[in-house]
């Protein structure tokens, strides 16, 4: 026994005896309870030895005379196959004998079925050669096409297609003729004559329209089975058979020698087929839409009607275009009128034209005419820019008249606007092409005219800005206007494609832009484990970079679906759109944040780095008009520089004061150049270049006079009314706050107009700051007094040079 039984043991003795030890009556009931469980075990043990041996000698039993069985059966098996082989064989000779009946018979059957069939086509076909009634001859036709549809293989398929085309056309033809006397009762074709008859058609004329209508619709052979399966053989027989006269008369017009076919007057045949829209299409939906509709049948008569006449227009187009392609003049006339009448088209139908309809448009993005056409425009875009920059009138502004000295300029100038409207115009006429691809190789012509007219307003701004420096004497007012307006034009230029670059039609040709870079780049990647490549994010495209991850899982995906890029990238461009805010410029920006377009503006778009580069034009010139400004002023201010303020006398009587005489010549150039500068630029410009000019003079003189000069009372008298009642005054023409925009020289007129008492204080003040170490901002004195531009060194600096400080 292990030594927990053990333990076990002892632990229930001991309980069992408990604390008495002399009393071991316990014991013997313990003893005599544990033989009794060894009695009871034994009796057990010996019952179940006695049941065992009998159960298992009936099972062995049972299993012998089972496997006699079996041997038995087997044996009978073996006898009952011998017995059924030779059956089989004695059989043989009967059963091949009645395999060959049987085949004959089902031969005889087919050829029965099949004599029946083509006997049921004979009678079909006999009774058609004998019926002169219409509905009868319909229902035969019926019947035909249901055998048709049986029997579509072998020699019999294709008599049964033989016989079904030539009565199909049998019955077309007579039914045919029919129909034309049906259509001059109702006055069709509509006419300028019989226009007003088309209002009203009498009934007895209407009801053997719609009869032979309904007959035409019953006998129209399907689409799979026409041998002919172009888009005129895919409309409705009705409507097939009443664009018959007006093709006659297009073709009569529009084709030969005919005065009405001229090269050059492609709109002639266009504007036809839009009045034959115009006039015949409320007839389609009033009298033919009913009739189809009782039929149950998914045909719109208006749609069909229009693919029809749009298929006349096709053709004639393609004709044409083949003639003229040679001749610039013709084909760009030719291509105006066709997207004028595609833009026309819907507006007079009132219907989105079907997928399969031929379009106009279809004809020009041929590939054969793309091409041209690119060409064209690209050539007649840089004859009207030529033209545009050697007129004397593409600086002027548009709409403009006499403005004063220091008034804003209205309107804009006349390059930007011819230069806006000459991209707008292209784009308006590729916007309507359906094809993304078109629109993009059109959105790269686009992108090339705009790279070319930047570089040419690089090249004339460089060379005005050569003459300006070369010629000092026209320097200053008169001699910087051209320039000033090549400024305009660049800036009014540059925001237009902004603006583009946000709208929602160049957003879309951005996310197409992206897509097809992104498949061009898939070609060559090899496509990861499908179960590691993630799901590419359609938002993701909008991305400039795509991952090799996405462009892989677009390999998996398979070729793009045209309708659900069209869709994605409406909804993305929407919602780039939404988040797009344009950004206003407060009035008290600073000049760096203003005008550096670099980095201000994200690398996106379609036009990519078209507004930086000429953002930096812009820059670059404001930065010389300051430059230039800042440095006549410096210039004129020698003698204002050297004036002695310490000996300056002071002057009790306000009225008497005036004017610095050696400042009258800077600040008089200062409001000149600024008036012309304000009428001649565009409000977006001037406001960043004062604000840099009077950056620029705030830092002069405040360096330059404030720092260089000691001041006496009288000197520090007539320098804050120089400054405050003659400098200042003439910025706050622009601003309401003119001392934000020249702080130092601000908080320099309140340092040196300090009582000398305080004066004295803020100085000890910020020297016994400076030795203790406990200078900051929370602790500068001169917070107080509003000084916050001045650090503290040049606010002791500015007071030393009070001649009063330093007196005992």
């Amino acid at each position: 026994m292990d030594e927990n039984r053990v333990t076990k043991l002892i632990e229930e003795l001991n309980k069992t005896l408990g604390n008495d030890i002399s009393n071991l009556q316990p014991l013997y009931d313990c003893k005599l309870e544990l033989v009794d469980k060894k009695n009871e075990l034994l009796k057990s043990l010996s019952s179940v030895n006695s049941e065992v041996p009998t159960k298992i000698s009936e099972a062995i039993k049972t299993s012998e005379e089972t496997t006699l069985n079996i041997l038995e059966y087997k044996e009978k098996l073996i006898v009952c196959s011998e017995k059924n082989q030779e059956f089989l064989t004695s059989v043989e000779p009967v059963r091949n004998h009645l395999g060959v009946l049987v085949d004959k018979l089902r031969k005889l059957e087919a050829t029965k079925e099949y004599l029946e069939s083509l006997r049921t086509v004979k009678k079909i076909s006999n009774d058609l050669s004998n019926c002169n009634d219409s509905e009868q001859s319909v229902l035969l036709m019926e019947q035909l096409y249901e055998l048709h549809k049986q029997y579509k293989n072998g020699h019999r398929g294709e008599f049964v297609t033989e016989t079904t085309h030539y009565w199909y056309n049998a019955l077309r033809d007579k039914l045919s003729i029919e129909f034309e006397d049906v259509l001059k009762q109702v006055k069709w074709p509509i006419t300028s004559s019989n226009i007003s008859l088309t209002v009203s058609v009498p009934q007895e004329a209407f009801n053997k329209f719609r009869q032979i209508v309904q007959y035409l619709l019953q006998i129209q052979m399907p689409v799979e089975d026409n041998k002919r399966n172009d888009e005129e053989h895919n409309l409705s027989l009705p409507i097939r058979l009443m664009i018959v006269p007006l093709k006659k008369r297009f073709t009569f017009h529009f084709s030969g020698s005919r005065r009405t076919n001229r090269l050059d007057r492609p709109e002639w045949f266009l504007t036809q087929i839009l009045s034959w829209l115009r006039d015949h299409l409320p007839f389609l939906a009033k009298y033919l839409q009913p009739i189809v509709d009782s039929m149950d049948m998914k045909i719109n008569v208006q749609q069909e009607f229009t693919c029809g006449l749009m298929q006349l227009a096709v053709d004639r187009l393609y004709s044409l275009l083949s003639t003229i392609s040679g001749d610039d003049s013709l084909f760009s006339h030719a291509i105006d009128e066709c997207l004028g009448f595609d833009r026309e088209l819907e507006s007079i139908i009132g219907f989105p034209l079907l997928p399969t309809c031929p379009r106009v448009t279809t004809v020009l993005t041929d590939a054969r005419y793309l091409i041209r056409w690119l060409a064209v425009e690209k050539k007649f875009a840089i004859q009207k820019i030529d033209e545009m920059l050697r007129s004397d009138e593409w600086l002027s502004t548009l709409g403009s008249k006499d403005i004063e000295l220091g008034e804003e300029p209205e309107g804009i100038p006349q390059g930007a606007d011819w230069l806006v409207s000459l991209l707008q115009t292209l784009h308006d006429r590729y916007s309507s092409l359906p094809q993304p691809g078109h629109r993009l190789q059109f959105l790269d012509l686009q992108t090339e005219l705009c790279e070319e007219v930047r570089l040419r307003l690089t090249q004339l701004i460089e060379e005005e800005i050569r003459l300006w420096s070369s010629k000092n004497e026209s320097r200053g007012v008169e001699g910087v206007s051209r320039l000033l307006s090549m400024l305009n034009v660049v800036h009014y230029f540059r925001q237009a494609l902004l603006d583009w670059t946000h709208a929602v039609s160049y957003l879309q040709l951005y996310y197409y832009k992206k897509q097809f870079q992104c498949f061009t780049e898939m070609q060559h990647m090899p496509i990861p484990d499908l179960d590691t490549t993630p799901t590419l994010n359609s938002h993701s495209i909008l991305s400039p970079q795509v991952s090799s991850d996405e462009a892989s899982n677009l390999t998996r995906r398979g070729s793009l679906s045209l309708s659900q890029v069209e869709a994605d990238a409406k909804e993305l461009a929407l919602q780039e759109a939404n988040n797009i805010h344009s950004e206003l410029i407060n009035d008290n920006e600073n000049i760096t944040t203003i005008l550096n377009h670099e980095e201000s503006e994200p690398d996106i778009g379609v036009f990519e780095e078209l507004p930086r580069l000429l953002g930096r034009i812009v820059d670059d010139v404001c930065l010389l008009l300051c430059d230039d400004l800042v440095l006549e002023i410096k210039a004129a201010s020698r003698d204002y520089r050297n004036q002695k303020w310490h000996y300056l006398p002071e002057v009790e009587d306000i009225q008497c004061r005036s004017l610095t005489s050696a400042l009258c010549a800077p600040l008089g150039a200062l409001s000149t150049r600024l008036l012309v500068l304000r009428s001649s630029l565009a409000p977006e410009l001037f406001g960043p270049l004062w604000r840099a000019v009077a950056k620029e003079i705030d830092i002069f003189i405040f360096e330059e006079v404030v720092l260089e000069c000691w001041w006496g009372p009288g000197g520090i008298q007539q320098f804050h009314f120089d400054m405050i009642r003659n400098l200042m005054p003439i910025f706050a023409q622009y601003t309401s706050s003119a001392e934000a925009y020249l702080p130092k020289i601000a908080e320099s007129c309140k340092l040196l107009t300090m009582l000398r008492g305080t004066a004295l204080l803020l100085r000890e003040t910020i020297n016994g700051l400076h030795s203790n170490g406990s200078l900051s901002s929370n602790t500068k004195p001169f917070a107080e007094l509003s000084i916050l531009h001045l650090t503290e060194n040049e606010i002791i600096r500015v007071l030393n040079q009070r001649t009063d400080m330093n007196m005992n």
